[in-house]
């Protein structure tokens, strides 16, 4: 999929920088090796051969981690408990999106690069399945009520899905609007507003009233695709970054574009803080960037980068309280504080084995991942791999 986006990149960007950026994935996707060593009680630096993150997402209460792999895995992890919950092979392709809402409904929903959207109940039965093969679904956002499916895809359409039921209830297209692949998204949701914001390929953004599924705003903002979007909680802004590494943060009341930052390298997320007075990004170059944002003037100024996070670029970024999680492609998710201290590593190998440890190789027992530990040394034992933990 990664080539896809390369190729579709083409046909606006001038060929130097098209060849630099299909070098860059062409990388990042070769980053593959042996099993994972162990040794003296930490964890070696040489860690290949994981599965790919390729897709990330966080339930409102913290509770689960939802993540998607390059070999159509699907794992529940639940962070409270420190265990991994679920692992679903329904999909046999990259998993491209995912999002949970365990809070009402219990239910997950991932779609692959084959067209593929499958939405389950948490420890229970699937609920729909949904096919369009030749158009990929790249986003997936579930209503906070968790009655309702939104995601967007190849095809430059939104779709609404009724979970219940498994029935398409609209599409997201307006005629003579922006025919562009829906590359991100967000669903933003609040006791007064209800918007879902779709980026596109040809950097679009529309804006879409998600109560009765009306188009609000549509614009062209960037000459690259937007690849990021996110709100803070309970504000009718929101910042979205694009390929070429722009940084935006768009006023919907005033339907007013506030602020435009460069940053140095291609955009794949973002996160607001829980005060909403900054984000962070995720990029190419595998670092992540503070960002602090004036309420007052709607500037954005940057803080700080960190050092390398992943060996492979990072899909996703999640804040939430002072913690900050990643998910790259070389396969890791990685829990850290805001000074970047590593907290805990989420991995599987394969589609079985798995394992939740600290930096030191110390893994995370009863005990809330996200609050304390409850650790205990990993010895010597060849098979760890294979142990409940």
């Amino acid at each position: 999929m990664l080539y896809l986006f390369s190729y579709q990149l083409y046909s606006f960007l001038n060929p130097a920088i098209f060849y630099f950026i299909f070098f860059l994935n062409f990388v990042f996707i070769s980053c593959s090796g042996g099993p994972l060593v162990i040794s003296g009680g930490a964890v070696s630096k040489d860690v290949k051969g994981q599965t790919p993150v390729t897709a990330l997402a966080i339930s409102h209460d913290a509770q689960y981690l939802l993540s998607g792999h390059d070999n159509g895995t699907v794992v529940l992890w639940n962070l409270r408990e420190s265990k991994v919950q679920e692992i679903h092979t329904d999909l046999s392709s990259k998993i491209l999106t995912v999002d949970i809402n365990s809070e009402f409904g219990n239910i997950i929903a991932a779609a692959d690069e084959q067209g593929n959207l499958i939405a389950q109940k948490i420890g229970g039965k699937t609920v729909f399945k949904h096919s369009q093969p030749k158009f990929p679904i790249f986003t997936i956002n579930i209503s906070l009520d968790g009655k309702t499916i939104y995601c967007g895809g190849d095809d430059s359409l939104g779709y609404v899905f009724e979970i219940n039921s498994g029935k398409l209830k609209d599409y997201l297209y307006k005629k003579g609007t922006s025919s562009a692949s829906v590359y991100c998204s967000a669903l933003h949701q609040t006791y007064k507003n209800s918007y879902f914001v779709t980026g596109h390929q040809g950097g679009m953004i529309k804006i879409w009233n998600a109560s009765d599924n009306s188009l609000i705003i549509e614009n062209k903002f960037a000459d690259a695709p937007i690849t990021a979007i996110d709100f803070p909680n309970e504000k009718q802004y929101f910042a979205f970054g694009d390929a070429f590494g722009n940084i935006f943060l768009y006023s919907i009341p005033l339907e007013k574009l506030l602020k435009r930052k460069k940053s140095t390298s291609f955009i794949t997320s973002l996160s607001f803080t829980k005060d909403g007075n900054g984000f962070i990004s995720s990029h190419k170059d595998n670092l992540i960037r503070f960002w602090n944002l004036d309420q007052d003037t709607g500037k954005i100024k940057f803080l700080d980068k960190s050092k390398k996070i992943h060996d492979g670029y990072i899909c996703k970024i999640i804040m939430h309280e002072n913690l900050i999680i990643t998910a790259g492609t070389d396969g890791f998710i990685k829990i850290m504080d805001n000074s970047y201290n590593l907290k805990a590593t989420l991995m599987i190998e394969g589609n079985e084995s798995w394992l939740i440890m600290d930096p030191f190789g110390n893994y995370a027992g009863s005990g809330k991942l996200l609050d304390e530990y409850s650790e205990k040394l990993i010895d010597q034992d060849p098979n760890v791999l294979d142990r409940v933990l």
